[in-house]
């Protein structure tokens, strides 16, 4: 009897074999977006956000036009990609820190000239600072303003750096991104938030005492 049920069970265990993977489903819905660091905001109804972090201007889109970051910040970052310059020409647009007046303060001024050349200068407390050797660019150039602890404004295109001023510090002292437009103008991979400024590093070692005097 024992050696029956024995072998019996070995069998039926050793035929038995898993069935065929079945084909694997559609995938789902895209899930919501997800919250950025920053909200953008505007009151013009030319002006859509196509994600968290991107503007979309429509072809009837002026340059009074405009979004901003609904936060302020004192040190600050902002960056951004102008994936799609826009079509209007000799028509001059800016991007960058505004203050509440959201009057632009520390900027990129963006312009396309009669011929197509598309050209940026830019503006550091409101002025202009001449900049001769990166004042063309392309679509999809990447732009950075920086606003440190120790008032030094700084200005970087496709991560390298271009040029800086001191900070003339303005009424209120916060910044937040503006980001004005020209027609169908998409600004994309907008990256914007508050700088910290790390700990202070160790003292270095106190270097060679100098030659005595005659």
């Amino acid at each position: 009897g024992a050696g029956a049920g024995a072998g019996a069970g070995a069998g039926a265990g050793a035929g038995a074999v898993d069935g065929a993977t079945g084909a694997t489903g559609a995938t789902g819905a895209t899930g919501a977006a997800a919250p950025a660091l920053f909200t953008l905001t505007t009151t013009s109804s030319n002006i859509t956000f196509p994600s968290k972090n991107s503007i979309l201007a429509s072809s009837s889109a002026t340059p009074s036009e405009y979004a901003t970051t609904a936060e302020y910040y004192k040190n600050v970052f902002l960056t951004f990609t102008l994936a799609t310059v826009g079509t209007s020409t000799n028509i001059d647009y800016d991007v960058g820190l505004t203050t509440s007046s959201d009057t632009p303060y520390h900027f990129f001024r963006f312009a396309i000239n009669n011929s197509g050349t598309k050209t940026y200068s830019i503006y550091a407390n409101s002025s202009l600072i001449t900049v001769t050797s990166f004042d063309t660019f392309t679509s999809n150039d990447q732009f950075t303003v920086v606003v440190n602890s120790y008032s030094i404004v700084s200005f970087y295109k496709n991560g390298a750096f271009l040029t800086s001023a001191t900070e003339t510090i303005p009424s209120g002292s916060y910044y937040k991104g503006y980001f004005e437009v020209i027609s169908n103008t998409y600004i994309s991979n907008i990256a914007y938030g508050f700088l910290s400024t790390g700990a202070t590093g160790a003292t270095g070692a106190t270097g060679a005492t100098g030659a005595t005097g005659a």
